[in-house]
């Protein structure tokens, strides 16, 4: 029976994880990086927009780019939450923790220099 339990919690893996780090740097990070995160996913959806939607006479190299960088910002969302659990925080998850996490102050605040401006120049 205890071999039973033993084995369920190795595959459930533990709760907290042991980072060496007092509870409230913990969530410090774990705060930061969230949101950090929540930008990320909508970065992501915003490139996978403009690839899906990419049109115009330099179409293969502006689809391939923007599919190529949408996938190297999926990569980096995977890096970052699983930072956040490896020091034993929580970390987005639902759409709706995203949407809570996203800041639009930001967005507006980068809108001026968002990828769709050097593509712009350069038409």
């Amino acid at each position: 029976m205890n071999a039973t339990r033993e084995s369920a919690s190795r595959t459930l893996g533990p709760t907290r994880l042991s980072s060496g780090l007092e509870s409230r740097a913990v969530e410090d990070i774990a705060s930061a990086l969230t949101v950090i995160l929540a930008d990320m996913f909508a970065l992501y959806i915003k490139t996978k927009n403009f690839h899906w939607h990419v049109s115009g006479r330099h179409f293969c190299d502006y689809h391939l780019l923007f599919d190529e960088q949408s996938e190297q910002i999926l990569a980096a969302t995977d890096a970052i939450a699983e930072r956040v659990r490896k020091i034993g925080g929580r970390t987005l998850h639902s759409i709706g923790h995203i949407a809570r996490g996203f800041s639009t102050k930001r967005l507006i605040e980068r809108r001026r220099h968002s990828l769709a401006e050097p593509l712009i120049a350069c038409q």
